[in-house]
């Protein structure tokens, strides 16, 4: 995902799908929820306008109880 200096997000981006449409789609709303997230601490903001993050999520079945 893409954050703009402002808090604001840029993009979402899949690199590798789980083979299930509807965990893609569900890990694409989560971060989209999250936004705005916090505005860049000035001294980041200085000189970067857009932080990329990769994260990796592992999704297990669990049974519940």
């Amino acid at each position: 995902m893409g954050i703009r200096a402002d808090g604001s997000l840029d993009s979402i981006a899949l690199d590798r799908s789980s083979g299930q449409k509807i965990l893609d789609l569900a890990a694409q709303k989560i971060v989209e929820m999250g936004a705005p997230y916090s505005p860049f601490p000035p001294d980041i903001r200085r000189d970067t306008d857009i932080i990329y993050i990769t994260r990796t999520w592992t999704l297990l079945r669990r049974a519940i109880r």
